[in-house]
């Protein structure tokens, strides 16, 4: 993987590759999309993308709508309202598979099919994912939001930028790894502590990071944003407030390939959690590449 080409294309492409998502912090009961997947990130044609989403919506499962939109010139807001159909019928993407906008799924997740003439050269192309979450059981309720790109309290919105890239090129989406709490490993859902502050781990397998493959001869180092989202209590810096974080919500983990080409690392993020709650609560996490790569983790905590 040529590195010096790969920032030129992301410097040049990747300035609002994905819709805005909530600001990393402490959580109510308004429901919000708190990022979204796609692996892989970057694909060639014919490739199948599967599409996911973190979405908080206390006390409800949600209905969610999922659209493929390839732009000609249009960015990510107006995709879908250009290529609208005249007659206001979205077809499926099984129905007309080389359509510029199709219907990829009303199910929990969705799989996307690169066209197999959306065939890149030199540059990188580019497939949107739309996605509407809806308190309606039907979520094609949502399907004239998404034209309009208006959300409303019972359509929630969010889009993400798949790049078709040439042959040669891949990237992967990061992997969490080691995530603890106060030393024991943190699994999807377990028990409320008592309410008091436990010392939070976070750590990224850095094999999952393929941006570090680079031939050997100089190190490596690539940065990573953590966004920390919980409705349990407050995140707060361990020790000292770091001088180069936004705050305890936002964190940087690095991940470096030494020059020798041995075991690459990436630094644990560590903070306090301090529970505030006798009732079931949940802790997200998403990290971003800035590649476009994205994973996330949910804990639900249970009294």
């Amino acid at each position: 993987m040529r590195r010096v080409f790969i920032y030129l294309l992301f410097s040049l492409f990747l300035p609002a590759c994905d819709a805005e998502f909530s600001p990393a912090g402490e959580l109510t009961d308004d429901p919000l999309i708190l990022a979204m997947t796609a692996d892989p990130p970057w694909a060639r044609p014919t490739d199948s993308v599967t599409l996911d989403a973190l979405v908080h919506w206390p006390g409800r499962v949600p209905s969610r709508l999922w659209l493929r939109c390839i732009p000609e010139f249009e960015d990510v807001l107006s995709c879908a309202e250009t290529h609208w159909p005249a007659d206001g019928q979205v077809p499926t993407c099984t129905d007309d598979p080389d359509a510029a906008l199709c219907l990829a799924s009303t199910d929990a997740t969705a799989t996307m099919t690169v066209p197999a003439d959306l065939i890149p050269t030199t540059d990188v192309l580019t497939v949107y994912a739309h996605l509407a979450v809806s308190a309606d059981p039907d979520p094609t309720m949502c399907l004239e939001a998404m034209r309009t790109q208006t959300p409303s309290e019972r359509c929630l919105l969010s889009a993400k930028r798949i790049l078709v890239v040439p042959e040669g090129l891949a990237h992967a989406n990061p992997r969490f790894a080691d995530i603890t709490l106060d030393g024991t490993t943190l699994a999807t859902a377990t028990p409320l502590p008592a309410p008091d502050t436990s010392r939070l781990t976070i750590g990224l397998d850095p094999a999952s990071l393929d941006e570090l493959d680079t031939e050997p001869g100089s190190p490596v180092t690539h940065y990573l944003g953590l966004a920390l989202y919980t409705d349990c209590g407050t995140i707060a810096f361990t020790g000292d407030e770091s001088l180069w974080e936004e705050g305890p919500y936002n964190r940087t983990i690095s991940c470096t390939e030494p020059a020798d080409g041995t075991q690459r690392t990436c630094t644990a993020v560590t903070s306090d959690l301090t529970f505030e709650t006798a009732g079931a609560c949940t802790l997200y996490l998403v990290v971003r590449d800035n590649l476009g790569g994205i994973a996330h983790h949910t804990t639900v905590f249970y009294p």
